[in-house]
């Protein structure tokens, strides 16, 4: 019997004393495809997303959705200027369901008349709402601006600073001259039809409206100091 602590002999060589060749190597391993990327969450509900979505048509990134919106709007501020709130939201109401009831009913007709699909190939309804989570948001959002508001009017009203309140002031007061010509309702129609004007002539003409904006900023600058420096409080009382 052998020693165990004696090594083996090496395992003899072919004839000719060439070499054994060397075992194939292992094929490499496929290479891994990387798994997809997640899609992004459906932000249009968020406050982040709806700001976006408003920039979006402000912007006229989509004309067809801008310019349905801006008729909308124009043609809701018509009626409005035209006939009673309770009459435009009642026509506005009937309108929607107007179209709304006969697809709901046609597409009740089509799944009655068809075979039920598998349940593995019906599609998944939409979820239609704000979920818990979007909710919370959209309340703290407006819980913010609507105490930032109250702080604002709260400042303003009791005059915890004079120039400001008196900026306030003047502000009603040429309010008062302005509801004398026109309406609330044709500022309003007028607002809207710069909010869907103006984003646009500032991207077609920025170097221009920048120029004459710092220009009239550098004339009411100059302004402002000539006011101050003639004003009593603003001169320094002498010792």
């Amino acid at each position: 019997p052998s020693d165990p602590l004696i090594p083996s002999a090496a395992p003899p060589q072919p004839a000719g004393g060439a070499p054994r060749p060397a075992p194939p190597a292992p094929p490499p391993d496929p290479p891994s495809t990387p798994d997809p990327p997640p899609a992004p969450p459906d932000q249009s509900a968020s406050p982040a997303g709806a700001d976006v979505l408003v920039w979006e048509l402000l912007y006229w990134r989509d004309p067809a959705r801008s310019a349905l919106v801006l008729v909308s709007l124009l043609a809701a501020l018509g009626c409005l200027a035209r006939f009673s709130a309770v009459s435009v939201g009642a026509y506005g109401a009937l309108a929607v369901l107007g179209v709304t009831l006969p697809r709901r009913l046609h597409r009740a007709a089509l799944r009655a008349l068809r075979p039920p699909p598998h349940p593995s190939r019906a599609p998944p309804e939409a979820a239609v709402g704000l979920s818990p989570e979007e909710q919370r948001r959209w309340a703290r959002r407006l819980a913010r601006h609507v105490t930032a508001a109250t702080r604002t009017l709260a400042r303003l009203f009791l005059v915890h600073s004079v120039p400001e309140s008196l900026k306030f002031a003047f502000l009603f007061y040429l309010l008062t001259y302005v509801g004398a010509v026109c309406n609330g309702l044709t500022l309003l129609g007028a607002g809207v039809i710069c909010a869907f004007t103006f984003p646009v002539l500032y991207r077609h003409h920025q170097a221009q409206i920048d120029q004459y904006v710092t220009l009239v900023r550098s004339h009411l600058s100059h302004l402002r100091a000539r006011i101050q420096a003639k004003l009593p409080s603003a001169k320094a009382k002498p010792q």
